[in-house]
C-alpha cells in the first residue's frame, strides 16, 4: 500500500519506507546498486520503485536517465 490509512500504519506503507531509501542514496549510486543495498527493507521491487518515484516527484533526488545514476538534491 502506498499511503497510510486507518488499517495501515505509516511504517507499513511505502511512504514510511521513503526515509530508509533516502538515507541510503549516496553521491552517484546507480538504481541497481541502491536496490541491492536496500532490498531487505522493501516487500517487493514495486515498493522500491514507488518510494523512488516519491523522492523524484518531490524533488529530493535527481536521476540521470542515460547512466541510471541517482544523486541527492542539495
Amino acid at each position: 500500500m502506498l499511503l497510510p490509512n486507518k488499517f495501515l500504519s505509516l511504517r507499513e506503507s511505502v511512504l514510511g519506507e521513503v526515509p530508509t531509501l533516502f538515507r541510503n542514496i549516496s553521491r552517484g549510486i546507480t538504481v541497481i546498486d541502491l536496490y541491492k543495498k536496500t532490498q531487505d527493507s522493501f516487500d517487493c521491487i514495486d515498493h522500491f520503485l514507488y518510494a523512488l518515484d516519491i523522492l523524484y516527484v518531490t524533488g529530493k533526488i535527481n536521476v540521470d536517465f542515460s547512466t541510471r545514476v541517482i544523486t541527492n538534491v542539495d
